[in-house]
């Protein structure tokens, strides 16, 4: 360990393979390098979402088509997309991954839905889950299978905090720390007193940005990899590290208030010098970065 902070089981919930490289993977590597135990589920293998590797090929001339990819069934497509996530875990330091593989469509939260999220948390007995923001960029639950996800996750940890063997027959577990991630435009401000979502976490991911390219350059099948890739984190990670004063940053919302035994200053607070004009981004640009697409990437079938 690298801090005075203890070892920490985490466990990340995510709708889509590709959420955990887009979403927050930053901050998985910064805590998989400080020692902790980062566990990932994955609910689905995505095989309906942003299919561009398929759709690039549909756009070729017939004779320019490579018929394993126009050929691929669903079972491909699934197995294609489950590699992708176990490389990306690779990448980011994650020691275990769990994959239901849901049916990639609109979920709803339910009762059958909430208990299999439990069941993972019981096993993994995380002090700290990181999921998908519990409502969507229309304020809806309803909308969005990414806060459908984070809705049923909030509610799973829940159960299992109020579970009793005489009644659920398991003992309960108790997540100390809930941490929800915000969708594209839903964190770009840190104004207390303006409309939207304010989160109240953010973490410079500058130092590990790299790792993060990297796990996008893993994501063919959604066409994440090169060029993509890094002009995602430079316009959106940028902008939030322009927002927080670093080069690349992620931001996270908490689910409660955060008692402080004293006012919480950082060392760094007390010691930064004054500038007329902070201006974060010269470090580690992230168009700079070498591709780092595995030469297998592209093969189908693998089912």
């Amino acid at each position: 360990m690298t801090d005075e902070l203890p070892a920490l089981k985490i466990l990340l919930v995510h709708a889509h393979p590709a959420d955990i490289a887009a979403e927050g993977a930053g901050t998985v590597v910064l805590h998989t390098r400080r020692g902790d135990d980062v566990t990932c589920l994955v609910c689905s293998d995505g095989e309906r979402h942003h299919n561009n590797l398929i759709y690039r090929e549909y756009a070729k001339p017939p004779d320019q088509c490579d018929p394993k990819v126009l050929g691929a069934t669903v079972d491909d497509i699934c197995a294609f997309k489950r590699r992708e996530a176990e490389r990306i875990c690779d990448v980011l330091g994650i020691r275990r991954l769990y994959a239901f593989g849901w049916p990639d469509v609109q979920w709803v939260c339910t009762h059958e839905k909430i208990m299999q999220i439990a069941e993972v948390v019981r096993e993994v007995r995380p002090d700290v889950v990181l999921t998908h923001m519990p409502w969507g960029e229309q304020q809806s639950q309803l909308t969005d299978v990414h806060a459908v996800v984070g809705h049923m996750t909030r509610m799973a940890v829940r159960y299992c905090s109020d579970s009793l063997p005489q009644v659920d027959g398991h003992e309960p577990h108790h997540t100390k720390l809930i941490f929800y991630f915000p969708m594209l435009g839903m964190a770009d401000t840190n104004f207390m007193f303006g409309t939207g979502n304010v989160c109240d976490v953010w973490l410079d991911i500058t130092p590990v940005v790299d790792k993060k390219v990297e796990a996008l350059d893993v994501l063919v099948s959604q066409g994440y990899e090169g060029s993509m890739g890094r002009k995602l984190v430079a316009a959106r990670e940028g902008r939030w590290g322009m927002i927080c004063g670093c080069s690349y940053a992620e931001p996270w919302m908490r689910d409660r208030a955060v008692r402080y035994a004293h006012l919480p200053v950082r060392p760094e607070d007390l010691t930064k010098k004054y500038v007329p004009n902070d201006l974060p981004g010269d470090q580690m640009l992230c168009h700079q970065l070498p591709q780092k697409t595995p030469p297998d990437a592209y093969d189908f079938p693998l089912s």
